[in-house]
């Protein structure tokens, strides 16, 4: 198989095998004019097999949030006079709008009367606390008991080496936030 090389544009390689065609939909490579090739199952002596994909382009602004949300481990190569002028480190976002959605309610909220386990990602060990929980009775919830913390473990999950798993009760929505140092050196 062969694929021309491109002038200016981006390349993002390793993403993993078979997020390709989720990552075009989700950039909306779909609704532009630029020429996008999209390989996928490509033989990787790193992955096995992962996906690529191409875009020619001169006017187009790459939204690093959704790559680094759904495959954080892709690499981003901008190609500015058909050589490789910059790589492009991908964060984890802290907050996705009107990007993504989950077909599973439980992923941000619980929509039904029974408690649903949810499982949140970290790439680093990290301490959350709850800052809502609408379950409490102060909300009208039934005051199901939750730790005030938790503590993520190294328990691998989505491409990233921590994970929390946490019960989400019925009809509810818990928000946490990460702790963190700050700027004096002190604990949020």
């Amino acid at each position: 198989m062969t694929i021309d090389s491109i002038q200016n544009g981006y390349v993002l390689d390793h993403i993993p095998a078979g997020m390709g065609m989720r990552i075009y939909k989700l950039l909306g490579l779909d609704k532009t004019d630029a020429q996008v090739a999209l390989i996928q199952n490509a033989k990787s002596s790193k992955m096995g097999k992962k996906d690529v994909l191409k875009i020619a382009t001169d006017k187009f602004d790459l939204n690093l949030d959704v790559v680094a949300y759904l495959a954080p481990h892709t690499t981003v190569n901008v190609i500015c006079g058909g050589k490789a002028a910059e790589k492009q480190a991908l964060r984890l976002p802290e907050k996705l709008v009107n990007m993504v959605h989950c077909p599973n309610p439980a992923c941000i909220s619980n929509h039904e009367q029974v408690d649903d386990v949810f499982t949140l990602v970290d790439p680093d060990k990290g301490t959350y606390r709850i800052v809502l929980n609408t379950d409490s009775v102060e909300f009208g919830g039934s005051g199901t008991k939750m730790q005030k913390t938790y503590t993520s473990k190294p328990i691998p999950m989505h491409s990233f080496g921590q994970s929390i798993s946490l019960t989400l009760p019925g009809l509810s929505v818990v928000y946490l936030k990460k702790q963190g140092k700050k700027a004096d050196n002190k604990e949020e």
